[in-house]
């Protein structure tokens, strides 16, 4: 994970963000992966099958087509994050035959390309959503721009904003940015309409069998208009803070005094709680399911927590007290 550029405030909340999200590890979480092969790519493993995060073409196809886009017949678009995700092809024979494809992972890039040289129209590009400008310094571009699950993994490394400017800088005018995520719709809603671009918003919610497929969130884009990367930063972060802080906030006065009270029981005798008790306590057994206990992930965010104590508390920097073991 990148250095977190955020506020104090933000930078404890990260195990928040991680388990909000909905991801372990990078590995799927219940219904909304499909996958023919393990994840994981980025350590020089091989990379084999596909992958598919939230659900598949079929659940989204009537939706993105270039006429559902209100597009005209093979716009240009850039697929983030593609990863070796199916979407790609399928999108290509519904007509988006002009198509770049982008992922930060080298060897994820190689392996699809190598697997679509029949499609010569069809780009693949390792590069980083969150500063494209290596790779198209001009803005307005494309067409259409597609993400399904990639600004839901970038909620977790403080890099949202980064990446939702870039696609508002490469996006044509009249063009579609189409979001699709398992995050709450009012969330992903409010993020989106945050810098106050010159553009309409709207979503669709996708059911299929019973079960919760996502959200489809289209920006259409009205006026060329490139803010200041700092100003819309400020915004989208801001909005992101008070979601959590206000709007769905995961500590409750009745969680918080549940929370007192285990720990009080579990220090009874020593006056101590060791570090994996702690997280047991901070989280209940369903969302231990998302956010597994990671030990230098959650010291890494007691850590961060303990920093903005000091800091709140008046103590100079570099005044910190001696670490204890904890277990």
């Amino acid at each position: 994970r990148p250095p977190c550029e955020r506020p104090a405030t933000l930078q404890h909340s990260r195990c928040i963000w991680r388990f909000k999200v909905g991801m372990n590890s990078g590995a799927p979480v219940g219904q909304r992966g499909t996958s023919t092969r393990s994840p994981e790519s980025r350590n020089g493993k091989e990379v084999v099958g596909s992958f598919d995060w939230i659900g598949d073409f079929e659940d989204f196809k009537d939706l993105l087509a270039p006429a559902a886009l209100g597009l005209g017949s093979s716009p240009r678009m850039l697929m983030v994050g593609c990863g070796t995700s199916t979407l790609s092809e399928k999108l290509y024979h519904a007509g988006y035959t002009d198509m770049v494809n982008v992922d930060i992972d080298e060897d994820q890039i190689a392996h699809m390309r190598a697997q679509h040289l029949d499609k010569p129209t069809m780009q693949w590009k390792t590069a980083d959503i969150t500063d494209m400008t290596p790779h198209f310094s001009e803005g307005g571009c494309f067409e259409a721009i597609v993400d399904k699950g990639t600004l839901d993994a970038l909620l977790c490394t403080d890099q949202a904003a980064e990446m939702f400017y870039e696609e508002w800088r490469l996006l044509a005018i009249g063009g579609v940015l189409v979001t699709i995520s398992f995050r709450p719709a009012d969330f992903i809603s409010s993020l989106l309409a945050a810098p106050s671009l010159p553009a309409a918003i709207t979503s669709t919610a996708v059911h299929t069998e019973g079960r919760d497929a996502g959200t489809v969130f289209y920006l259409r884009k009205e006026a060329a208009c490139i803010p200041e990367l700092v100003a819309f930063k400020a915004a989208v972060d801001l909005q992101i803070e008070q979601w959590h802080q206000e709007e769905a906030p995961l500590l409750t006065p009745r969680r918080e005094a549940h929370i007192r009270e285990q720990f009080t029981q579990l220090s009874a005798n020593t006056g101590r709680v060791g570090v994996r008790e702690c997280h047991g306590v901070l989280f209940g057994e369903e969302e231990r399911g998302e956010y597994g206990y990671d030990e230098a992930l959650f010291r890494e965010d007691l850590s961060a927590w303990r920093a903005e104590q000091r800091r709140a508390s008046g103590e100079e920097e570099g005044e910190e007290e001696e670490e204890e073991e904890e277990e």
